[in-house]
C-alpha cells in the first residue's frame, strides 16, 4: 500500500485519496503513512460508516455474506465520519471533498 501510494505521491498530484478498510486501525495506518518516502503533506482521515441498511451488496445481487464487525470499531483521533446511509457515491464525493477544502 505505502509503495502504491508513493507512486502517486511522486505524481504530484494536488489531492491523493486512498481508501481501505485496514487505515481505520491506528497501527497499520501508522506503518503505512511512515513507509511513505515522499510524504511532506497532511494527512486527513474520512471514515465512510454505512449501517446495517446499506448493505449494497445484497441489493446489487452478491450472495456473499458480509461482516458488520468494524461498525463497532471506535473512530481514530482526528477521523472525519461520512455516514454513507441513502447517500449516492456522488453525494459521498462531495463530503469528501467539503473536508478537503474545509482543511485547505
Amino acid at each position: 500500500m505505502a509503495f502504491t501510494l508513493d507512486n502517486y505521491l511522486q505524481s504530484q498530484f494536488d489531492v491523493v485519496v486512498f481508501s481501505s478498510v485496514v487505515v481505520m486501525y491506528e497501527d497499520i495506518r501508522r506503518a503505512i503513512l511512515e513507509a511513505i518516502t515522499r510524504f511532506t503533506a497532511d494527512s486527513l482521515h474520512p471514515d465512510l460508516r454505512g449501517g446495517y441498511a446499506s448493505a449494497r451488496h445484497i441489493r446489487r445481487g452478491d450472495p456473499t455474506e458480509c461482516s458488520f464487525h468494524w461498525l463497532h470499531e471506535p473512530m481514530l483521533p482526528g477521523d472525519h465520519v461520512i455516514r454513507t446511509d441513502h447517500k449516492s457515491p456522488g453525494q459521498i464525493v462531495l463530503e469528501i471533498r467539503d473536508i478537503i477544502d474545509a482543511y485547505n
